[in-house]
């Protein structure tokens, strides 16, 4: 699969307006594709990857085609039915998860309404707390919080480590964030810290106890890479947890399917087929997993070995 750069990614999005497939992106030219023709010019490439989801259109470094000739082109269709053939093999959630700046800008405008998704979602009840309860937290403990939001889960985390111990947290929403800050200022916390930035980006300043994925891993787009990246900030026998929805077991989940990537889609954007789990069982053989509401949802506890 194409390596997308990030510095690609905003001016890529504009792309999706051609309605070309799915989201894609344009990079260079990394390595063999499938051809592109275009008025009879070799562009460049095309390629899919499922781990990522994402189709990319890779130029050739001496194209003559820029982002803005090309969408303009009239031969765009051309390049459709390209893309149309490529993609087809991919599954409905081909275009999930998005990139952080777009999940940046749907959770500045969710973050008013974010509580009324644990409803539209039908999120057990009290799986928060039994999420954190297996992070196994002690009293003066540091945890991390990666994609806190609003601070749903900052009651429970407060409880289990007490004002001796530290919460951090970080979120890529500057709205998500700003309630998360106006819950804090409300209740006195003092030891908690909010950060804005991508989560691979972010280095604690001391050893964690715990890491914490409260219902922010199937947003991620390099969920493994920030899992990975959390994981080695995290302490020898100290616990990550990623609390999520996933598609459901059985000819229920299959029959549902389409209709949670449309809802995904108009709304948090997550992707339900991510592989969570699978790259938690990567990092360690202590794994547990327990799942709830006939598997649409799950608790997956890590802990780190010597």
């Amino acid at each position: 699969m194409v390596t997308v750069p990030a510095r690609t990614t905003e001016a890529a999005l504009s792309w999706s307006t051609l309605g070309i497939g799915r989201i894609m992106f344009v990079v260079p030219a990394t390595g063999p594709a499938a051809c592109i023709t275009f008025g009879g010019q070799d562009i460049g490439g095309l390629d899919t990857g499922r781990e990522s989801g994402y189709t990319a259109i890779t130029l050739r470094e001496d194209t003559k085609l820029g982002l803005g000739q090309l969408s303009n082109s009239r031969q765009s269709g051309h390049l459709q039915q390209i893309m149309s053939a490529k993609s087809s093999p991919l599954s409905h959630n081909a275009s999930l998860p998005y990139p952080p700046e777009l999940v940046r800008r749907r959770y500045d405008r969710l973050a008013p309404w974010y509580r009324l998704f644990e409803w539209i979602f039908w999120l057990p009840r009290g799986i928060r707390g039994r999420a954190i309860r297996k992070l196994d937290l002690q009293q003066g403990d540091t945890v991390l919080e990666i994609g806190c939001g609003t601070g749903r889960n900052l009651p429970y985390l407060q409880d289990a480590v007490g004002s001796n111990g530290h919460i951090f947290g970080v979120d890529v929403s500057e709205r998500m964030l700003a309630r998360s800050q106006a819950l804090c200022e409300r209740t006195g916390w003092k030891n908690v810290t909010l950060v804005r930035t991508d989560a691979l980006d972010y280095h604690a300043p001391r050893m964690l106890d715990a890491v914490l994925f409260g219902l922010s891993y199937a947003v991620m787009q390099n969920g493994k890479r920030i899992l990975n990246h959390a994981w080695s900030q995290l302490r020898t026998g100290g616990c990550a947890v990623i609390v999520d929805g996933k598609t459901m077991p059985g000819i229920a989940g299959r029959l549902l399917h389409p209709l949670v990537i449309l809802e995904m889609k108009a709304t948090v954007l997550g992707d339900p087929d991510h592989n969570a789990c699978a790259d938690l069982r990567s990092l360690t053989d202590e794994v547990t997993v327990e799942e709830e509401l006939f598997g649409a949802y799950f608790i997956c506890q890590g802990r780190k070995g010597t």
